[in-house]
């Protein structure tokens, strides 16, 4: 998993187009060029890193990636002078580490591009986090549902986001103990094997919730993200991993207006978003800049669910595999010259007296779990 958390997607700056932080949306300003800079970057006092990221904000009328921003100068700088370099490491993204992060201390981005545009943050404090208290998951409807929970017994919190990491094992309906090379069968080596894989994918919602309203500094079963039943993530054994951070009232508030502004954008009666435009300015120009800049600590939590753990309408409907037995198909020895090379082989067929005679065989998306996303490679952390 990456070092720092709680990255800003180039999908919600595509809907912040205009200046100012409550300025009305304009449609016309939604096509064409744009000379925006989106920034997302974060001081991780917990791991002692830094990163940050440059790209370019889209229209909304064009289904591009982001172009990043690379040959950028970058640095953090201290209250009291002290300067920390960031390192170009490619696809517009500047990082350091091991670096001591003073807690009483504040911090502002400082970045130059190579055009020679300048831009600078605010200052900003580390915020300290409490601990993750638990992790659960419950059935919903049609899905398993999953929660995080965390008090501050100080009460001075009140502001918290959420990010995190699913990381699933599943395998493919057939297994392929055999590999097609040029019309030949060559059994696989056991680092060849296609059955098992292990996918994942990060957050991509903007989870951030405020205890202003309650008596106590507690977040109880703040609902992260549900999890389809019958889907590959609960077909074996599923993890999630949560992020969690707590935020000035200055960064909560970016953060929420920029939820409602992508949640809004909607039906032909939805309010109008409005653009978010963070703590970040240009010195030297008068382009918006899209982005904040944060930091603070940030405290993990990890869960991982068996099927064995699953409730029981979840696990009986998680048992259903894609593929059925008919689509497991025979050729003999001779004919397996006729075959396409992307064939999947399974197992022989032995003939007492005789020998292989022949194999059974079928398709890369019953036999090959890569084809559903994932990889062979087991994470580390499984």
């Amino acid at each position: 998993m990456a070092k720092s958390a709680f990255r800003l997607r180039p999908l919600y700056f595509s809907l912040c187009c205009l200046m100012g932080c409550l300025d009305p949306y304009s449609p016309p300003a939604i096509q064409g060029d744009l000379n925006l800079l989106v920034v997302d970057g974060f001081v991780n006092v917990s791991d002692q890193s830094a990163s940050v990221r440059l790209t370019a904000a889209l229209p909304l009328d064009t289904t591009a990636l982001p172009e990043a921003i690379d040959e950028a100068q970058v640095t953090i700088e201290r209250n009291d002078g002290a300067v920390f370099q960031l390192k170009d490491t490619g696809d517009g993204k500047y990082e350091t580490s091991s670096i001591a992060w003073n807690m009483d201390a504040q911090y502002r981005l400082n970045i130059t591009l190579s055009s020679g545009e300048s831009y600078l943050s605010d200052f900003i404090a580390l915020t300290r986090s409490p601990d993750i208290d638990s992790i659960t998951f419950k059935e919903g409807k049609d899905a398993l549902n999953f929660y995080v929970n965390t008090h501050e017994p100080s009460g001075n919190a009140h502001y918290y986001k959420w990010d995190y990491e699913e990381t699933w094992e599943y395998t493919a309906s057939f297994v392929s103990f055999y590999k097609l090379i040029d019309g030949q069968a060559y059994e696989r080596s056991i680092d060849e094997r296609i059955y098992m894989c292990w996918s994942g994918k990060p957050s991509t919602s903007i989870l951030v919730y405020n205890t202003l309203k309650l008596s106590d500094d507690v977040v109880s079963d703040f609902m992260l993200t549900s999890v389809p039943a019958g889907s590959a993530q609960l077909s074996r054994r599923y993890s999630i991993a949560v992020k969690q951070r707590t935020l000035t009232e200055a960064e909560y508030e970016f953060w929420a207006q920029l939820r409602k502004t992508t949640e809004e954008l909607g039906g032909l009666f939805d309010p109008m978003p409005y653009a978010v435009t963070g703590n970040i300015h240009g010195t030297n120009n008068n382009n918006t800049v899209l982005g904040y800049f944060g930091g603070g600590e940030v405290k993990e939590h990890r869960i991982f669910v068996g099927v064995n753990e699953l409730p029981t309408n979840i696990a009986n409907r998680t048992m259903r595999r894609p593929c059925m037995p008919e689509e497991i198909l025979s050729i003999s020895l001779a004919d397996l010259g006729s075959l396409s090379p992307t064939t999947i082989l399974l197992d022989p067929i032995y003939v007492q007296g005789v020998g292989i005679v022949g194999y059974t065989f079928s398709y890369p998306n019953c036999a090959d779990c890569r084809k559903q996303g994932g990889t062979t490679t087991k994470p580390d952390f499984w």
